[in-house]
């Protein structure tokens, strides 16, 4: 029976589930530019004990902040998805833009077609464009995480039940036990 060790390692097998299941989704879906909102998904399961023997198990789910706005998306000024939030009067900050356009990295092309050379002046400008144009047509929702835990919650439910069941009965026969050899 030991504390409780089968559920604990069925959450801890719940947790990495979700994570690789949400992982998935982000690059079948295409929403991995830099891959910092992929790694960082990630779990913290917390055990609260008295004396010896579990009395809550607590597990919690990490990601970026922007994490949110990909998986609800985000209404624009022209376009809305049914989102919580919402642009109003500011766009996204330039400079995240900017960072994005290099890290895909996007490249200009001049009026044959041809990639040509790219200005600093020139990027900036296309980066101020493009955040006014999320700003009018916002971000349109990618549920990538809710998916991934109802996916491994319906592996899970039964799972972690029955094995958290198990070690309840395990437990009170102990004590059960413990107590008519302290009775003697």
């Amino acid at each position: 029976m030991k504390n409780f060790e089968r559920t604990n390692k069925a959450l801890n097998k719940f947790g990495l589930r979700v994570i690789t299941f949400a992982r998935g989704n982000l690059l079948r879906q295409r929403k991995n530019a830099s891959g910092s909102l992929r790694d960082s998904i990630d779990y913290d399961l917390k055990i609260t004990k008295k004396g010896s023997i579990p009395s809550s198990f607590r597990l919690q789910f990490l990601m970026e902040d922007y994490a949110t706005f990909i998986e609800d998306g985000v209404n624009g000024t022209r376009k809305k998805y049914g989102s919580p939030y919402s642009y109003k009067r500011k766009q996204p900050p330039s400079n995240v833009i900017l960072q994005w356009i290099r890290t895909k990295p996007v490249r200009l092309r001049d009026s044959k077609g041809r990639y040509r050379k790219q200005k600093n002046r020139e990027i900036q400008s296309l980066a101020f464009l493009i955040a006014r144009k999320i700003k009018e047509r916002g971000i349109k929702p990618t549920p990538f995480f809710f998916p991934a835990f109802e996916k491994a919650f319906d592996k899970i439910d039964s799972e972690v039940v029955d094995t958290f069941a198990l070690e309840l009965e395990d437990f009170y026969a102990f004590t059960l036990q413990d107590q008519l050899d302290g009775n003697n």
